[in-house]
């Protein structure tokens, strides 16, 4: 179905990405965001969607995923060595945090408190350098596009993607429907809005022990829709 086919062109692609945030630990579906926030967090976390259609929809054309119209921004981010990520310079990878195991589970289970310790994991300087740019850049959007539609903040949901293969940002308006179709809440910007406020793409560097990475992140704008079961 057309409208499937839309509504779910980023949603496999940003599986990787998800699931390398869970390898490094942190609270969100997004890449690792060590001590800055999201600027929202996606409506999908809390509502499981199901792919059928509604009985009255939002818009009467769904809208294709859209490259931005708006200035592109710049972006940079300076990481403190052997806080959440260490640079290990021999073998130029980044060591992080990936999981917590109990430190002493046979207490634990004679009813003692939990002691945890961590579990470490690395990853190439390029790659955790491309991964942190992108959330870094998401963090910029979100308060960018705010800024330039008026808003203290965004409530369109902006997290990281991928398309073709890339890393890229994604802002999505998204509609929520009840199981017989009604709509329940929906972003208040318009799609339009959306594409005319965000940055088309952000140029971010982040550096780590005195190295940097640079890239150029792109955005999507895109329309999601979504069910409750």
């Amino acid at each position: 179905m057309p409208a499937t086919t839309r509504r779910t062109v980023l949603g496999a692609a940003s599986v990787a990405v998800a699931t390398l945030a869970g390898c490094l630990g942190t609270e969100t579906v997004d890449p690792p965001v060590a001590e800055r926030r999201e600027s929202t967090t996606t409506a999908a976390a809390s509502t499981t969607a199901t792919e059928r259609e509604p009985v009255e929809r939002d818009d009467p054309a769904t809208p294709e995923p859209t490259r931005p119209r708006g200035a592109p921004i710049s972006v940079r981010e300076r990481f403190t060595d052997g806080d959440s990520y260490t640079y290990l310079e021999d073998r130029n990878v980044v060591r992080y945090v990936s999981a917590y195991r109990h430190a002493n589970r046979e207490a634990v289970e004679n009813g003692s408190a939990s002691e945890r310790e961590p579990v470490y994991d690395t990853m190439s300087f390029e790659r955790w350098g491309e991964v942190r740019c992108a959330s870094t850049a998401a963090n910029a959007v979100g308060e960018t596009t705010a800024e330039r539609l008026g808003h203290e903040e965004l409530d369109a949901s902006v997290r990281v993607g991928s398309r073709g293969g890339v890393l890229a940002v994604v802002v999505a308006r998204t509609v929520t429907y009840d199981r017989q179709g009604n709509r329940i809440s929906a972003t208040e910007v318009p799609f339009d809005d959306l594409v005319a406020a965000a940055p088309r793409r952000v140029d971010a560097t982040v550096s780590l022990a005195g190295r940097e990475y640079d890239t150029t992140v792109p955005v999507w704008a895109t329309y999601f829709e979504q069910w409750q079961q």
